[in-house]
């Protein structure tokens, strides 16, 4: 008892849309906390136009993911160099903890678009 091409199709799909998923809400969550990290500080912290600087390593995150949307392949080794160099960025590598919430999620990402990349293969 094997799977139908229907089956595969509905599997692709399915993987693809939780490693978006998962991607949308890594990039969303760090703009979000970039953009309004220091807005209340006691100085005033300015507008969040000001802290648009800080919005600038995630930027790559969105993307990737629009390119991993229309190429599961080129997804999962972006996504897996956008790992790497955050790794590197924000030196992930000294702790767990910081590598299990900024670089771990992009490896998980990657590996799920690997996944949709195999599975379009096999069809």
């Amino acid at each position: 008892m094997g799977m139908g091409p229907g089956d595969l199709k509905k599997s692709d799909d399915m993987t693809r849309t939780i490693a978006a998923i998962m991607a949308f809400i890594y990039a969303g969550l760090f703009t979000a906390f970039a953009l309004m990290s220091g807005s209340g500080n006691a100085e005033g912290g300015g507008s969040l136009l000001s802290h648009l600087p800080k919005v600038l390593p995630w930027l790559p995150v969105w993307a990737v993911l629009l390119a991993a949307w229309k190429n599961s392949t080129a997804g999962a080794v972006l996504f897996l160099g956008l790992a790497a160099a955050f790794t590197m960025f924000f030196h992930t590598y000294r702790g767990i903890f910081p590598f299990l919430l900024i670089s771990a999620p992009l490896i998980i990402i990657s590996a799920l678009f690997l996944i949709v990349s195999r599975q379009e293969r096999m069809r």
